[in-house]
């Protein structure tokens, strides 16, 4: 497995398109306004992403983002504030889905399609989120080392991105585009993990007028 030209947090130049096997410029094209920083009342920030039926948009981030006695999180997108609550929330899988207080300002223009596969051993993959909980979006390459089996029933990937405090619900993308999980947290063995965005779509499609969301 080929180290990646770079596998350190930051904003993608044209003078670094490739590394992973992946244009990290065009992925970063791609899902830059679908991206929100996330903080909790507490103070702790992290990341997630927002989600289309086509009618209205939802959050995506990691239920670990929330404070134990708060089910809302403020929302950073492109330079406006809004507060979200949690609709569904799968604390074992660490899941939270969330519904903006109104509308958004600036909607993104693309509509990020999930992807129920996951990436196999070797792939390239590459996380977009606020690290450190800086205050521009910044994108994570790194390869997929194999699926942890640390955890049972669920579909978890282990990585060799980068993963610091921040990063939790960023949202992870294939080359194709489409977003196949969530980065998580660090896991066993010091290495980033991440979450397959089956077990997501599964709760989304719980939620009314969401039933046919990734088909």
């Amino acid at each position: 497995m080929d180290k990646c030209n770079y596998e350190n947090t930051q904003k993608p130049s044209e003078g670094i398109k490739n590394t992973c096997g992946l244009n990290l410029v065009d992925l970063y094209k791609t899902a830059k306004d679908s991206v929100v920083r996330t903080e909790s009342p507490e103070g702790g920030v992290g990341s997630g992403f927002i989600i289309s039926n086509g009618k209205e948009h939802l959050v995506v981030t990691v239920d670990h983002n929330l404070d134990d006695n708060s089910s809302s999180l403020s929302i950073k997108h492109k330079d406006s504030a809004y507060t979200a609550h949690a609709i569904k929330r799968d604390v074992e899988r660490d899941i939270a889905i969330m519904k903006l207080e109104g509308k958004l300002k600036n909607p993104p223009e693309k509509d990020l399609k999930p992807s129920l596969d996951v990436p196999t051993k070797g792939a390239g993959v590459v996380a977009l989120g606020f690290p450190g909980g800086v205050r521009r979006a910044e994108i994570s390459p790194g390869f997929v080392r194999g699926r942890d089996e640390f955890y049972v029933d669920q579909v978890i990937v282990d990585s060799t991105q980068p993963c610091t405090f921040g990063n939790s619900g960023s949202i992870q993308l294939q080359s194709n585009g489409r977003w196949w999980g969530i980065q998580d947290a660090i896991g066993p063995g010091y290495t980033c993990i991440s979450l397959g965005a089956k077990d997501a779509v599964v709760l989304i499609r719980q939620i009314p007028g969401w039933e046919k969301y990734g088909e």
